[in-house]
């Protein structure tokens, strides 16, 4: 016993990838697969556009595939930061996941004006509900445990002021949705 204390005190910060906690890899892994996965999907998209009887509008067409290309190469690039201890790897996450929460949050503000036209689907309001309330749920559990002292002692990020860091990272998810939500209004 005496021995694993001394080879954990020798412990440098070089030897990061030793102390990175298992959810963080767990995410990094599905960040880096999820991330690939989506910008293949997304040039697929590109190159191979899917033949509608009603097609959308380009401009429309446009705001998806930039957006879906962004969040395909954030979940990329936050995986890839993740699984390193690079500190812009925590920021791009918490970045991540805030837009994520913001954009469920969005859904289910814009589900209530849109109730009649939902409830006549077939999946019906409560499907909608349910699926944003435990998106919303899940990136809030994931913002927390981000921002605890293990997670950010792995990113070296344990001073920095977390009420800066909040505000940032949502002053910034905010304003990537509000952004979104004024490009769909003109397409």
């Amino acid at each position: 016993m005496h021995e694993s204390a001394e080879s954990t005190e020798q412990l440098t910060v070089d030897d990061t990838r030793l102390l990175r906690p298992t959810f963080i890899t767990i995410l990094a892994v599905l960040h880096i697969v999820g991330g690939t996965v989506g910008l293949c999907m997304m040039a697929d998209l590109v190159l191979n556009p899917p033949k509608v009887a009603d097609p959308l509008p380009n401009e429309s067409v446009l705001v998806f595939l930039v957006f879906g290309f962004y969040i395909a190469l954030l979940a990329l690039l936050a995986g890839v930061g993740m699984a390193n201890g690079w500190r812009w790897g925590w920021w791009l996450t918490a970045y991540y996941y805030l837009y994520r929460i913001s954009g469920s949050a969005n859904a289910l503000f814009f589900l209530g004006q849109f109730h009649e036209e939902v409830s006549a689907g077939s999946r019906g309001v409560g499907h909608y509900l349910a699926q944003y309330g435990f998106r919303l749920l899940i990136g809030m559990l994931i913002i927390w445990y981000l921002f605890s002292d293990r997670v950010l002692e792995y990113f070296r990020l344990a001073d920095q002021s977390r009420l800066r860091s909040a505000f940032s990272v949502i002053a910034g998810a905010i304003a990537t949705v509000v952004l979104q939500n004024v490009l769909a209004l003109f397409t």
